[in-house]
């Protein structure tokens, strides 16, 4: 086992680690939560289309003091899914977005819309 200091980190390798020529091709490298965010939100056509109708019935909603769940943007984040699969085909995507991760990207993406609205974005 090998062990290196990289910025004040102490990081632990195994040698198989270091040489594995075949990564797993499931494992994605890259955030998809964060990825499908920012594609949400930067894709014209996605956000035209989808995103800015529901940012606008949740600025509604905050108008009249009322607020809706994170689970309110299941089916926007599924389109938003299906849209990107469409487009990218990356290896190790699947065809359907696991629940856990529908999870996370509904909650984190209502968070921002919330924060993007108390400050008027």
């Amino acid at each position: 086992m090998y062990k290196y200091y990289n910025r004040g980190f102490l990081l632990t390798m195994k040698i198989f680690e270091i040489l594995d020529s075949q990564p797993d091709s499931k494992k994605l490298d890259f955030d998809l939560v964060d990825d499908l965010i920012f594609y949400m939100y930067n894709d014209q056509t996605f956000y035209r289309s989808k995103f800015y109708p529901v940012e606008i019935k949740f600025k509604r909603l905050k108008k009249s003091g009322q607020t809706a769940p994170a689970s309110s943007f299941v089916q926007l984040v599924r389109d938003a899914y299906s849209a990107y699969y469409d487009k990218y085909k990356s290896a190790g995507l699947e065809k359907t977005l696991p629940k856990d991760i529908l999870s996370q990207i509904c909650i984190k993406l209502h968070s921002q819309v919330i924060d993007d609205l108390n400050t008027e974005k």
